[in-house]
Parts: C-alpha cells; sequence; structure tokens
C-alpha cells in the first residue's frame, strides 16, 4: 500500500492509499530489440517492435563517435558495416540503451 504526503509552510495532507498488488515485466517483453547474428561479419539484422518504426539508429565506435546512422524503416531492419575494421561497437536505436555489436570479418 502506498500513500503521499504533500507538504509546504501551511502543514501536510497524505493522500488515500493505493494498493499495488503487482509490478510485472511483462509489458517489457514486447519492446525487445533483438541483434543477429552477433558477432557478424558486418551484416546483421535487428528486429524491433512496432513502437521502433521512424526511430533513429546510430552506430557508434567504442569512443562514443558516431560511424552511421538511419531510419528504422521496417519490423527487421538489416545493415551493413562492410566498411569498418573488426572491433566493438554500439547501436543505440532512439533512447534505448546501447547494444554492443562485435564485426569479426
Amino acid at each position: 500500500d502506498y500513500a503521499v504526503v504533500a507538504s509546504n509552510s501551511c502543514g501536510s495532507d497524505t493522500s488515500d492509499c493505493a494498493t499495488i498488488s503487482t509490478i510485472g515485466l511483462n509489458d517489457l517483453i514486447g519492446n525487445e530489440i533483438k541483434l543477429y547474428p552477433n558477432p557478424n561479419q558486418g551484416e546483421f539484422s535487428i528486429s524491433v517492435p512496432v513502437e521502433f518504426l521512424g526511430q533513429t539508429y546510430e552506430i557508434l565506435d567504442i569512443h562514443g563517435r558516431l560511424l552511421k546512422n538511419g531510419i528504422i524503416n521496417t519490423l527487421i531492419q538489416q545493415i551493413m558495416l562492410n566498411d569498418l575494421s573488426n572491433g566493438n561497437y554500439w547501436i543505440k536505436i532512439g533512447n534505448e540503451q546501447p547494444i554492443q555489436l562485435i564485426i569479426n570479418q
């Protein structure tokens, strides 16, 4: 059970109690981003939920420098990075946490 107490110089007041019986992660499963294969040889796919269509993706090096960007316009987006050398990179989609990707040609 949770309540909020609001205070100011005139006093304080407590809200009604609200019961939170479940907190689930099931709602987050639908927003899963999948990157495969990883490691890859410079070509990989990203599978995103429909909510991510139209979002910008950015490929960053390990120093955070932008190397490539584009728009997610399909639920399974193919990305080619054949011009990058072997190493660790990051892909960031919209405001989501970056995902590490490894190129091993």
